[in-house]
C-alpha cells in the first residue's frame, strides 16, 4: 500500500514536457497524497508529467490474481478526464501501455473515489511499473490527487 505519507517514497516523477515547474507534489494536509496541478497563481501551464513506481515483481510476491486500485479525485478538468489523467503500465521499462481507469470522481468537490479494480494477472512473473500520467494545457489544468495505491496480494507497492 502506498499512501504517500513519506512523500514520493520510491516513486519518481518524470517530466516529459512542461512550460512551468513539475506539477506533482506531496501533500499532507488532511489525507496524504500526491497531487498534480499545473497552475501558478492563475496561469495554467501545458505539461506532461508522470508519477512512476519502482519496479515490482509480481511473481516474487506470490501473486495469483493481482488487482490494482487507488483512491483519487480530480477538479477543474475541461473535458473528459481520461484525456488528461491517465494510467500506464510497463514490463520492460520502455514500452508503456494504456490502462483504463474504471472510475473517476465527479470532478466537482475534492472527494476521493476508488478507481475500481484493475486486473494485473497478465503481468504475473514480470517486473512491472505503473505510472500516473498528468497532462495539462493552457486551457485545462486539472487538479489530480492520488493516494492509497494498492495491489492485492502484494506486501508493498514501492
Amino acid at each position: 500500500n502506498e499512501d504517500f505519507s513519506q512523500g514520493t517514497g520510491s516513486w519518481m516523477t518524470d517530466v516529459k514536457g512542461s512550460q512551468g515547474t513539475n506539477p506533482w507534489s506531496a501533500l499532507s494536509s488532511g489525507k496524504t497524497c500526491m497531487q498534480a496541478y499545473a497552475v501558478v497563481d492563475t496561469t495554467k501551464f501545458a505539461s506532461e508529467v508522470w508519477l512512476v513506481s519502482a519496479p515490482m515483481n509480481l511473481k516474487e510476491q506470490g501473486a495469483v490474481a493481482p488487482k490494482l486500485s487507488f483512491n483519487h479525485y480530480h477538479q477543474l478538468c475541461a473535458g473528459n478526464p481520461e484525456d488528461q489523467l491517465q494510467l500506464k503500465i510497463t514490463s520492460d521499462g520502455a514500452t508503456w501501455h494504456d490502462v483504463a481507469i474504471p472510475t473517476y470522481s465527479a470532478g466537482v468537490l475534492p472527494r476521493y473515489t476508488n478507481s475500481g479494480e484493475i486486473d494485473m494477472t497478465e503481468y504475473i512473473g514480470e517486473n512491472v511499473q505503473i505510472a500516473f500520467v498528468y497532462i495539462s494545457t493552457v486551457v485545462s489544468a486539472p487538479r489530480w490527487s492520488i493516494t492509497d495505491v494498492h495491489i492485492s496480494e502484494m506486501k508493498h507497492v514501492r
